[in-house]
Formats: C-alpha cells, sequence, structure tokens
C-alpha cells in the first residue's frame, strides 16, 4: 500500500492543512509545536483506529469537531480510496474513481474493509499492530533490547504473538474443565437417578390393591343408590301432602293477619275523609277574597318594576345633560383655533415651488462625491500594482535562469529507476548468499526436523475435524474450533516453505567479488542521478510558475492603464463639487421648510375634524335627551296606584290566611275518598279467601298419616349415611390411586431421562477427550512456531541490516532471549557492545524485519528518531534509512535537517498563527 495523502481540518493544532506523500522516504520537518506530530496521529487514528487521546483532545479550541481524511493505494486492488473520520460523524469511505460513498455503516464493516485493503488479516487488532509495530514510539529504538532477558520477552512476546499460544492452552484449561466438569455432573445425575428409581416395583403392587378395592366398594355404592331411590318416591309423596297441609296453614293465618290490617286502615281512611270534606266546604266558601288578594300582590309587583325603570331614566337624563354642556364648550374652543392656519398653507406652497431644484442638486453632488472616492481607491490600487509587477519582473528572469539549468539534468533523471533495480537485485543476491551461508547448517537441521513434525501435525489436525463433525457440538463451536486448527497448519507449512525457499538461495561464493565491483559502480552513478533527481524534480512547478507570472503581469498592466485614465478626471469633478455647493446654499433648504409647515397644517386638518365630530355628539345627545323625556311621562303617577293595591290586600289578609291553612288538605278529599273506596272492597275479598282456606285445611288434615312419613325418613337417612361414609372413603383412595399412578410416570420418566443421561455422557466424555488432545496440540504448537518466527524474522533483519549499513561483510542474529548480536570480522558481540549508531541500526533492522515478517506491510513511521542524539548519531541514522529500499514509503519526524539530503520528500509544518 502507499499513503498520498492527508487532509486535516480542525485536527489539535492543524485547522486546514493538506499534505501530499511520496513513495520512499518523507521527511516532516518544523519546529517543535508546530504539529508534526499530529499528521502521523491523523493517519494513525483514520486507517489503524489508534490514538492516545480523548475525543474531545483531538478538537482545535473553539471548534465543535475535528475531521481527517487519508488518501491511500490499496494493497488489495490497487486502487486510490479515500477514508474520512469525524470525531461527531465517524467514517466515510469514499471511492473517487467510482465517484461514491461505500455502504459501510458499522464500525465493525469499517475495520475489517480496512484490514483487507491495508494487505492484513482480517481479525488483526490494528490500533495494536501501530502501537507495537508500525508506529515506532519516540524515543524506543533501542531501550527495549537493552533490557534484561526477562523485561525483553515481556515487551516481545506479545508481538510475536508467543503468548497467544500460551494463552489459548491457558484458557482452554477453563474449557477442559467446563468439559470434565460436564461428565462428572452426568455421573452424580445418573447415580441420582438410580436412588430415584429405589421401590418402584413396590409402587406398582400397591396400585393394584388398591384399585381393586375401589371396585368392590363402588359396586356397594350402586346397591345403596337403588334402595335409596326407591325409597325416595314414597317419601317424596309423604313430604309433598305434609308441605301443603303446612302451606294451607300459613295461608290462612296471613289471611287473618290481612283481614285485620285493612280493618284498622279502613277506620283511619274514614277519619282523613271527614276532616277533608270540611276543608273543601270553607275553601269554597272564601276563594273570592283569596282571588282578589292574589290579584293586588301581581299589581304591586309590576308597579315596583315601573318605579325602577323610572329611576334609571332620570338618572339617565342627567348624564346626557351634563355630557352635552361639556362637548359645546369643546367645540367652542376648536372653532376659535382654526382660523390661524390659513397663512400656513400660502407659505407652504412658496417653498413647494423650489424642492425639485434642491433635489436635483443634492444628486448631482452625491454622484460627484462617489467619483472622487473610488479616484482615491485607484489610485492607492495604482501604486501596489506598479510596485508589484517591479518585483514580478526581477523574479521572472531569476525563473528563467533557473528553469534553463534544470532542463539539463533530465536524461540523468531517466536512468534512476534502472540504477534502484539494479541495486536492489545486487543486495539482495549478496544478502541471501552472506545469510544462507551462515545458516546453512541450521536451516538444514530445521528443515529436516520440521518436515515430518509437520506431516504429522497435519494428520493429528485431520483426526480432530473428523472427530469434531462426530460430536454434538454447535456450528458454531464446531466452526471455530475447525478454523483454529486449520490456521495451525497452515502456519506451519508456510514457514517451512520460507525455510527452504532460503536454504535454495545458497550459490558460489566467488561471484562476491563481482558483486561487489558492481554494486560500488552503481551506487556512485545513483547518488549523482538522485541528487539530479532531487532538483529536476522542480522543473515542472518552475514552469507553471513561470506561465503563471507571465499572465498574471499582462492583467495588472491592463488594469494601471485604466486607473491612469480614470485619474485624469480629478479636476474637472472637483470644480463641479464647489459649483453644487454654492447653489445648494443659496437655496436654503426648501425642503426642510416644506417639511415643518406640512406637519403643522396636519394638525389643522385633524382640528376641523374634531370640529365635525363634536357638532354630531351634540345632535345625537339632544335627540337622546327628547327620548327619555318622553319615556318618563308615559309612566305616570305610580304612586297612587301601590296605596290602592296595598289597601286592597289589608282587606282581605284575614280570609287569605284561612283559606292557605285549608287548601292542602282539601286538595287530598278526592285522593282519601278513592283509597276508602278500595279499601272496603278489599276487605270483603279477603274475608272470602279466608273462608274457602279454612275449609279447604280441614279436609286435608283429617286423611294425613304422619307417622308413616317419620318412619321412612329414619330408614332413609340410615340408608344414606352408609352411601355418604363409602363415598366420603372414595375420594381420598382414588387421591392415593392418581397419587401413586403420578408417582409411576414419574418413575418412568425418570427411566426415560436416565437412558437419555447414559447416551449424553458418553459423547461428553468423548468431547472432554478432544479438548484435551486439542489443548496438548496448542502446548506442542506454540514453542516450534514461536522458534520458526525467530529464525524468519532474524534472517530478515541480517538482510537489512546489511542494507542499513551499506556493507555486506556484517550479520545479525536475533536469539531466543530476543538477544541482539553482531557479527563482524568473525567475531560475535552483544547489543550493549555496540556503538550508538550501530545500536540504532540493529535496533531498527529488527523492528522493521518484525513488521515484514509478522504484518507484510512495506510502510513505517518514525517520530524523532534522532531525540538526545549527537550530531554524528543523527547523520549515521540518516545515512542508514537512506540506503534502507526493501521499504515503499518510511515516514521520518524530525525539528532539524538531518533528514533532508537523504529522504525524496520534504513536507515542511509551520506553526499556526
Amino acid at each position: 500500500m502507499e499513503v498520498l495523502s492527508v487532509t486535516l481540518k480542525n485536527f489539535k493544532a492543524h485547522r486546514d492543512r493538506y499534505y501530499e506523500f511520496r513513495p520512499g522516504a518523507n521527511a516532516i520537518c518544523g519546529e517543535n509545536g508546530s504539529g508534526k506530530t499530529s499528521i502521523l496521529e491523523a493517519i494513525a487514528w483514520v486507517l489503524f483506529d489508534h490514538s492516545e487521546y480523548k475525543r474531545a483532545e483531538l478538537i482545535s479550541v473553539g471548534a465543535k469537531s475535528a475531521q481527517a481524511m487519508v488518501s491511500f493505494i490499496s494493497h488489495l486492488d490497487g486502487r486510490i480510496y479515500e477514508v474520512r473520520r469525524c470525531t461527531s460523524r465517524g467514517y466515510e469511505v469514499h471511492d473517487p474513481q467510482l465517484n461514491r460513498k461505500l455502504e459501510l455503516k458499522k464500525l465493525d464493516d469499517v475495520r475489517c474493509w480496512l484490514c483487507e485493503h491495508l494487505g492484513v488479516g482480517v481479525h488483526t487488532e490494528l490500533a495494536k499492530l501501530f502501537a507495537e509495530t508500525i508506529g515506532i514510539p519516540q524515543g524506543t529504538f533501542t531501550v527495549d533490547f537493552l533490557k534484561s532477558a526477562g523485561d525483553r520477552k515481556k515487551v516481545f512476546d506479545p508481538i510475536l504473538k508467543v503468548e497467544e499460544y500460551k494463552q489459548a492452552y491457558d484458557q482452554a484449561q477453563k474449557l477442559t474443565s467446563y468439559a470434565q466438569a460436564q461428565v462428572q455432573q452426568l455421573e452424580q445425575q445418573l447415580q441420582s437417578y438410580d436412588q430415584q428409581l429405589e421401590g418402584w416395583e413396590a409402587l406398582k403392587q400397591q396400585k393394584l390393591e388398591l384399585a381393586n378395592t375401589l371396585t368392590q366398594q363402588q359396586a356397594q355404592m350402586q346397591t345403596l343408590a337403588q334402595q335409596l331411590a326407591e325409597m325416595q318416591t314414597e317419601l317424596q309423596y309423604l313430604k309433598a301432602k305434609d308441605q301443603a297441609i303446612q302451606t294451607l296453614e300459613k295461608q290462612v293465618q296471613h289471611l287473618q293477619t290481612q283481614w285485620t290490617s285493612k280493618q284498622e286502615i279502613l277506620q283511619l281512611l274514614e277519619e282523613n275523609w271527614q276532616q277533608a270534606d270540611q276543608a273543601v266546604q270553607i275553601c269554597r266558601q272564601h276563594r273570592p277574597q283569596f282571588q282578589a288578594y292574589q290579584t293586588a300582590q301581581e299589581s304591586l309587583k309590576d308597579l315596583a318594576q315601573q318605579q325602577k325603570q323610572r329611576q334609571q331614566l332620570l338618572q339617565e337624563r342627567d348624564r346626557i345633560q351634563t355630557t352635552l354642556r361639556d362637548q359645546q364648550v369643546l367645540l367652542s374652543q376648536n372653532q376659535g383655533q382654526l382660523s390661524t392656519f390659513a397663512k400656513m398653507e400660502t407659505e407652504l406652497q412658496d417653498w413647494q415651488t423650489k424642492v425639485p431644484q434642491q433635489q436635483h442638486l443634492e444628486q448631482e453632488k452625491t454622484t460627484c462625491q462617489q467619483a472622487l472616492q473610488t479616484l482615491v481607491s485607484e489610485q492607492q490600487q495604482l501604486q501596489r500594482l506598479q510596485e508589484l509587477r517591479h518585483k514580478q519582473q526581477q523574479h521572472r528572469e531569476t525563473l528563467s535562469q533557473t528553469i534553463s539549468q534544470l532542463v539539463t539534468l533530465e536524461p540523468q533523471v531517466q536512468a534512476i529507476p534502472n540504477f534502484e533495480t539494479q541495486q536492489q537485485q545486487i543486495q539482495e543476491r549478496l544478502g541471501r548468499i552472506a545469510a544462507a551461508q551462515q545458516f546453512a547448517t541450521e536451516l538444514q537441521t530445521l528443515i529436516t526436523e520440521a518436515e515430518p513434525q509437520q506431516q504429522q501435525y497435519q494428520q493429528q489436525v485431520g483426526k480432530a475435524k473428523a472427530l469434531l463433525k462426530s460430536l454434538s457440538l454447535t456450528q458454531a463451536q464446531t466452526t471455530q474450533l475447525s478454523t483454529l486448527l486449520d490456521q495451525g497448519a497452515a502456519l506451519t507449512h508456510q514457514i517451512i516453505q520460507q525455510l527452504q525457499t532460503a536454504f535454495a538461495d545458497i550459490i558460489d561464493p566467488q561471484a562476491v567479488t563481482k558483486l561487489k565491483q558492481q554494486l560500488q559502480q552503481i551506487k556512485t552513478q545513483l547518488k549523482a542521478a538522485q541528487k539530479a533527481q532531487t532538483q529536476w524534480l522542480m522543473l515542472e512547478a518552475k514552469q507553471q510558475q513561470l506561465t503563471e507570472l507571465d499572465q498574471g503581469m499582462e492583467s495588472w498592466q491592463q488594469e494601471c492603464d485604466r486607473i491612469q485614465v480614470s485619474l485624469n478626471q480629478e479636476p474637472q469633478l472637483q470644480s463641479q463639487l464647489k459649483q453644487l455647493n454654492t447653489q445648494l446654499t443659496e437655496l436654503n433648504n426648501p425642503q426642510g421648510h416644506v417639511s415643518i409647515l406640512t406637519k403643522q397644517l396636519q394638525e389643522a386638518a385633524q382640528l376641523e375634524a374634531e370640529i365635525a365630530r363634536l357638532q354630531q355628539a351634540c345632535q345625537r345627545h339632544e335627540q337622546s335627551l327628547t327620548t327619555v323625556d318622553t319615556q318618563i311621562k308615559a309612566l305616570g303617577d305610580l304612586e297612587a296606584q301601590v296605596d290602592a293595591q296595598q289597601q286592597i290586600q289589608q282587606e282581605h289578609q284575614e280570609v287569605y290566611q284561612l283559606y292557605l291553612r285549608h287548601r292542602n288538605q282539601a286538595n287530598t278529599f278526592k285522593e282519601l275518598d278513592q283509597q276508602r273506596r278500595g279499601a272496603m272492597a278489599t276487605q270483603a275479598q279477603l274475608q272470602t279467601q279466608l273462608t274457602a282456606a279454612q275449609a279447604q285445611w280441614q279436609e286435608k288434615l283429617h286423611v294425613h298419616k304422619p307417622e308413616r312419613l317419620a318412619e321412612l325418613s329414619q330408614t332413609y337417612e340410615q340408608l344414606q349415611r352408609q352411601h355418604d361414609q363409602l363415598q366420603g372413603g372414595l375420594a381420598p383412595q382414588q387421591a392415593q390411586l392418581q397419587y401413586l399412578d403420578q408417582q409411576l410416570q414419574a418413575k418412568q420418566a425418570l427411566a426415560q431421562e436416565r437412558d437419555q443421561i447414559l447416551i449424553t455422557l458418553d459423547s461428553k466424555r468423548q468431547i472432554s477427550q478432544f479438548v484435551t488432545d486439542a489443548r496438548n496440540i496448542y502446548k506442542q504448537s506454540g514453542p516450534r512456531i514461536t522458534k520458526f518466527y525467530l529464525t524468519e524474522i532474524s534472517w530478515e533483519a541480517d538482510r537489512l541490516y546489511r542494507e542499513l549499513l551499506d556493507r555486506p561483510d556484517v550479520a545479525l542474529q536475533w536469539t531466543e532471549d530476543y538477544e541482539i548480536q553482531v557479527q563482524e570480522q568473525g567475531h560475535w558481540r552483544t547489543f550493549k557492545s555496540l556503538s550508538g549508531g550501530e545500536q540504532m541500526c540493529a535496533a531498527l533492522a529488527v523492528r522493521l524485519a518484525l513488521l515484514k515478517v509478522l504484518v507484510d506491510i512495506n510502510i513505517a513511521f518514525f517520530d524523532e528518531p534522532t531525540t538526545n542524539m549527537d550530531e554524528l548519531r543523527r547523520r549515521q541514522l540518516a545515512e542508514a534509512l537512506g540506503h534502507l529500499k526493501s521499504f515503499h514509503q518510511l515516514f521520518v519526524i524530525s525539528h532539524d535537517d538531518t533528514f533532508e539530503s537523504v529522504t525524496e520528500n520534504i513536507i515542511r509544518v509551520e506553526r499556526a498563527s
């Protein structure tokens, strides 16, 4: 893959920045605090989901959100993609060639997509990958390798995934314990089932005996039921006759009680009827006086209402008279003020004739002032354009000379790809020769040991997968275990193939001298061509600058000519402005006078309207006053009418009270008369019913036999008690029988469950054995795969070390305890005994080898690798990175110019103002 550019908006110190990168080394330079590290942090945040900051800490001060966009070439399909990330909106992935947004909605979908296009496994933890391998932390190049063996294992075991096999082995212990626990649990359940099934045959015998007893009792109950049914018919007949006699007796008693009650009610009604008849006679005698009193009372109510209406009319007349007097006074005052506005009308007409002339002069004055102001701005613009044109003319001459010099460098630049290819080919051949010669014996031993072990391991994997299919596992569990086994087998096969390839690269040592001579000659030619390329790459930009410069100078000259023509009009405009000011002063501002007089005359119009309104109001009030007087006269003498009606009430007051006392009782006469007649008829009917009921009761009483009823009832009760006793004992026995049946069914179910437990136990024992075998495979595979990893990384680090130092006569190995050892002139030296520059190159070689072997990514990031180094060490590290051609793209952050001479692209970062 290749990172092409990064765009930052409100990201930490960068408000709106765009940085472009190229293949090879990219030096990011600038002073401290300018935001160099933020560029790599943005790439890590977008492509690798790695950030050591909280989301709010990524946002610039004053902004609401931070955004970063990284454009890169995919490792998967070689196409360009843009990945955008925002602190508020999240991820967006765009395809610029198709001009569309990819449908990646979830964060996990974006991470899987990034893994595929970055060239790493889809299950890779990108943040951990960047933190531990790709983004080499500042100041940690050599620190980890200077630690003790135990501390080094803590650092590099997780990177080499050694701990993953140990963790898989340890984690499988839980699975093993779980499988064994399941087997033990099933065995305990089986023992429990055996205990619960004890006494099953005894329950069966008890159920049989109880069923026979129930059958006998049910037959006896059936015989008793038949006898009770026969006796019940006669008993019901006798009880019916006894019940009929009792009913007749109660009916006679009830009729006697009703007759007595009706007699008492009839006597009370007779008394009330006589009193009501007397009240009716009194009311008929005094009804004319009562009606006269009521008529007088209604008349008084009407007269009181008329008195209230007359009082309201009098108050309304007083209010209208007061309002009329006030408005007549105000009308007289307004008519006196109206005569003062006639003079103002004449003066207004004189000033209005001068207003058009004033408006015309003021418009001409405004136009003249605007034109003069424009000329002042154009004079300043002309001075700036002339100064700028002079500077650009000098710049054009210098630029033309530079372009001529750069054109002559093109033949050297075109030869660079050929030189680089030849150099890389020769270096790779020398590296393979030296590494293969040094480790030839070890490689042969590893291959000899690994091939049979790999075949045996493959057979074990096949057996384990076959066993998986026969076990009752879920689909997810089967898939997970099969995937782990396949990954281990594929990794073992891949490492053996790499070892065989390395062993096959051994060639004739006599070719080394010739290859070194060719390499030295190509390096000299390449260095000269690269120096020329650094300058030649600026040609296109310089030519574009020259074209843009010529176009700009031509447009500036045209603008200068136009401004000069405009400036020639200034004297004429100044004279015109002076003349207009004089004419306006002589007019004495007619518009101001017209405005003042108009406002005053508007008050006159309002006064006339107010006078007309007051005249109309006075007329309305006079009409209202006439109407009210007419209504008062129409009411007449109300006090005399009131006295006459009160006299009538006094004359009939006593009779009115007497009538009221007897009126309610008289109103009840008709109802009492009807009740009296009804009570007499009901009493006669009750007497007839009572005589008939007494005769019927005496007749039935003579033929009744109570002795037979008592005897039959006693016998029936004895048989019924016997039947009830049998029936009462039947329910508990049936419940017991049902309970026994439930117990037997439960025992049967337990037996079936026990049979199923036996089947499950056999399956769980097989699973437990399989998990134990798989755990042993992890235990055996971990050390062997780790050893293969160390061999591969050591071989790659040895090749990179020679490439960094540009020396084929040195060697490097990384031991099993992660100790770096370097061979020079036949002697092996430990890491601590190396010089500072050698330590830096050796540590860098191992870290880059980890990157190449473990994830196969050919880019790396270096944040301030020269921190706390003197000038010599900084220069040595810069030269070492300059020799490194195995990586497609490097990013180096530096606050000095150490890397400028060895990098193909320099990105300068300035502190935000």
